[in-house]
């Protein structure tokens, strides 16, 4: 595989320097709320057995898809069908590159979170800058779960005969309480597979169901619609959508540690025949999830397209009959696979908020920030502490879903400004911030490249949703 291919040719670089100056970790498990025992240095829970290639790509999968299938057809109508297709293709590669630099990097490093690794690649304010990035866009897109899970079971609830007592907030309430909290306090992704394995399951019947309904000339004739090849006129419009639609890179040096958890000192991880397994199976898992996402984007897209033409909604189910069996079925579906997205996310606005909590404890109790403070070791966060991060966390998420209803101008720009760093800027910053030495010129130039690239999709993001938006009023 090429993306196997070129990590390998960048592995033996580091190999061969200096690996990133950690310390020891153990498997201590600790007591209090917070545990500043330096003989327990653990950022993160340990696991016992390496996650395998299977469950991390299932689990990498279902966290890139997410809810974003339901409004990929009406970014392909936006661009135009050989307009879109070839801008998901563009995010594919920039995703798997800026992905791979996350594994790379911690790889390198032996950590396993943004705040982590732009401590020791840049410094300064850099590590509270990415980590607002991250928390900001988490926290965006676990807001915008709750709202999507009350419309689409309240849909669904109405087709199935639901009386007046059914509403948009009782089953927001009723799917956050019962299933997303819940899983919200799961101590590591590799818990969630199973749940992730549902949730693609109910992804790939929504494949199902919109070729059927294509095939079958349910809503007109296939190859009857007229479709636009480039729409330069409302190209603008799919950039909110296409460029953060594989962006679920806040998860990947965690799902990395969980492939690779039995190497996490600094002297073996590089060389030994595990961390070499654990990089090679990771390389893998991103090859697996990126392509798969990608492909069925591209179906569920092009096929709703086809399908329903110029008429295409942001929400492809608006433009099914509200009678149509299949669409009731899909609806079930698309909230099994978002309730199974909500709390791989919630997993990394959890540990982006602990961290953030840490670094200022840190700060004011004589730690100097940057984590090497051996009078205050490493903070752990115990099970207690994990379960009140998530429950205050999803509350949060929750009320703001509940008091706002409908934020898609807010979450269009969450996309733009901070998606785009996240998953584009600073995966390429972070490299370009190791030592000159410990680069590849290659891959140097390429990471510049991206940078670059997440700049301007999301400075053209910002300018798209403004004017469509604001624009018209």
């Amino acid at each position: 595989m090429l993306l196997l291919r070129v990590m390998a040719t960048l592995s033996p670089k580091f190999a061969t320097g200096k690996p990133g100056s950690v310390e020891d970790t153990g498997t201590a498990t600790p007591q209090p709320l917070l545990n500043n025992d330096a003989d327990a240095l653990a950022a993160q829970p340990v696991v016992a057995a390496p996650l395998s290639v299977w469950a991390a790509t299932t689990t990498l999968t279902q966290n890139i898809l997410g809810a974003g299938v339901l409004a990929l057809p009406y970014a392909i109508k936006s661009a135009g069908l050989v307009g879109g297709l070839v801008l998901l293709g563009f995010i594919y590669v920039l995703t798997l590159f800026s992905m791979g630099m996350l594994v790379l990097l911690a790889n390198h490093l032996n950590e396993f979170s943004y705040q982590a690794l732009s401590r020791k690649t840049l410094g300064g304010h850099w590590p509270a800058a990415i980590e607002v990035w991250v928390i900001c866009y988490t926290f965006g897109c676990c807001t915008s779960y709750p709202i999507l899970l009350g419309d689409i079971l309240y849909q669904f609830a109405k087709a199935l005969g639901a009386g007046p007592w059914s509403s948009q907030l009782l089953w927001m309430t009723a799917a956050v309480v019962l299933v997303c909290w819940p899983l919200s306090c799961a101590n590591t992704l590799g818990r969630l597979k199973m749940v992730s394995a549902c949730g693609l399951a109910g992804i790939c019947f929504t494949v199902v169901a919109v070729l059927k309904r294509y095939i079958d000339g349910t809503y007109g004739e296939p190859g009857s619609q007229h479709l636009e090849a480039l729409d330069l006129q409302s190209f603008g419009s799919c950039f909110p959508i296409l460029v953060t639609a594989l962006g679920a890179h806040y998860n990947v040096p965690a799902l990395f540690r969980e492939v690779s958890p039995n190497c996490d000192r600094s002297e073996s991880r590089i060389t030994s025949d595990a961390g070499q397994r654990g990089w090679k199976n990771m390389c893998s898992v991103l090859m697996y999830a990126v392509t798969i996402s990608t492909l069925i984007y591209g179906v569920v897209g092009v096929t709703v397209y086809a399908t329903f033409g110029s008429g295409t909604h942001p929400d492809f189910t608006e433009n099914f009959l509200p009678s149509d069996v299949w669409l009731v079925i899909v609806r079930g579906m698309l909230a099994l696979a978002i309730c199974a997205a909500f709390p791989l996310t919630m997993i990394s606005t959890r540990t982006s908020l602990f961290d953030s909590v840490v670094q200022l404890w840190r700060a004011r109790n004589g730690g100097n920030g940057d984590g090497s403070s051996r009078e205050l070791g490493r903070l752990v966060m115990t099970t207690t502490t994990r379960i009140i991060v998530s429950t205050v966390a999803t509350g949060l998420c929750f009320l703001m879903a509940a008091c706002a209803g409908d934020i898609g101008i807010v979450l269009a720009y969450n996309g733009s400004v901070f998606g785009t760093p996240v998953c584009y800027i600073a995966p390429a910053v972070m490299y370009l911030g190791l030592p000159r030495h410990e680069q590849r010129m290659p891959v140097r130039i390429s990471s510049i490249l991206c940078a670059i690239a997440g700049v301007a999709f999301g400075v053209l993001g910002v300018i798209e949703v403004t004017i469509i938006h604001f624009g018209k009023k």
